[in-house]
């Protein structure tokens, strides 16, 4: 189960904390997780939690590392990257959550 593609997208809703901590489960038990948030996600994040999300995206995953305290496991991709593999239906994820 451990190599199942996981794709985890923060939306603007309230609740970032939770996705949050599936983030930090998911990459804690070996999933490959791609992580994306919207303009509205960064935004409800960073009010809910202080976790700034917006800008470089490198340095918005080391941000990221930083908050879960994690050290790997996570691709972020730009929310507009539709040239990412997940947006791909040849290279759809498992699950998206």
């Amino acid at each position: 189960m451990e190599n199942k593609k996981i794709l985890v997208a923060l939306t603007g809703a309230s609740g970032a904390m939770y996705g949050l901590r599936l983030l930090e489960q998911l990459c804690l038990k070996g999933f490959h997780v791609t992580f994306t948030a919207s303009c509205s996600g960064s935004m409800v994040c960073c009010e809910e939690t202080g976790l700034d999300l917006s800008g470089d995206i490198d340095k918005a995953l080391q941000r990221l590392y930083a908050h879960l305290e994690v050290n790997s496991g996570i691709r972020m991709v730009h929310p507009d990257d539709l040239f990412c593999a997940s947006a791909s239906g040849s290279s759809a994820p498992d699950a998206m959550v």
